[in-house]
């Protein structure tokens, strides 16, 4: 799922992708938890898992 997001460009990512996406987010913090800030990590997973909750919503990721 993260390998999809493009520096440059856009990705929606639906209800049904999250679960994948939180799973792959964790494992990316547990990398990166000196590179980056745990509330950074923290907002991402809350945005994730209500949009895991409400079928009508997406989550999109913007480049530059």
């Amino acid at each position: 799922m993260l390998e999809r997001i493009d520096p440059y460009g856009s990705l929606m990512l639906s209800s049904a992708e999250m679960d994948q996406f939180v799973t792959e987010l964790s494992g990316l913090r547990q990398r990166e938890k000196a590179r980056f800030s745990g509330e950074l990590f923290d907002r991402i997973e809350q945005l994730a898992r209500r949009c895991s909750a409400d079928s009508d919503l997406q989550l999109r990721i913007d480049g530059d």
